[in-house]
């Protein structure tokens, strides 16, 4: 990250996702805030496109994208159907809602656009109520739900949560991720 003026490198102690992610949102200075990890490729024009949903949705809290696989192994890669539990969609139509129950609104981690207002008021509900810390991948426990918890919050604040198909994300996806062992877990 060296290469730009504005990176800065945060380290977190505790072990989590979420506490990661805290620990960034804190930190971090814009008006939105673009969470990709180290297994994610954001598509060329991902964060134009990203500014432009904010000025042109006002109304949303939290959006996402199309996850697209990049396989190590092709050939070991599982059928399609089982691609969402390596957090892969299509996405073929932009779509939002503001109704949590609304599942094919609900944006997933890679990619994750969350104004600033949202991560603030999701990081002081977790202050309060600790579980939500539970929610994420911590060391070898395989769990996901803070990119929901995050979504959720949104919708409790009145803005709506959604998906768009022009925001496209490369997902690399290392052998071991394809074994039957690992898509079990």
């Amino acid at each position: 990250l060296a290469w730009h003026l504005a990176a800065v490198i945060v380290r977190e102690e505790n072990l989590g996702l979420t506490r990661a992610r805290l620990a960034g949102f804190r930190k971090a200075e814009g008006e939105l805030f673009i969470l990709v990890d180290d297994d994610n490729v954001l598509g060329v024009d991902f964060i134009g496109r990203a500014l432009e949903i904010a000025g042109r949705c006002p109304h949303l809290g939290v959006w996402g994208g199309s996850i697209s696989p990049r396989f190590e192994r092709p050939e070991l890669a599982p059928p399609s159907s089982l691609y969402p539990l390596l957090t892969l969609r299509a996405v073929t139509q932009d779509v939002w809602s503001n109704d949590p129950e609304h599942h094919a609104s609900t944006p997933w981690g890679a990619g994750l656009c969350v104004r600033r207002e949202v991560a603030s008021r999701y990081s002081r509900e977790l202050e309060e109520r600790s579980l939500g810390l539970e929610l994420d991948l911590q060391g070898e426990r395989l769990l996901y739900g803070g990119d929901t918890d995050i979504a959720y919050t949104g919708c409790s604040m009145g803005l709506g949560k959604g998906v768009f198909k022009a925001l496209q994300v490369e997902h690399l996806i290392p052998e071991e991720r394809c074994s039957e062992e690992y898509l079990c877990r």
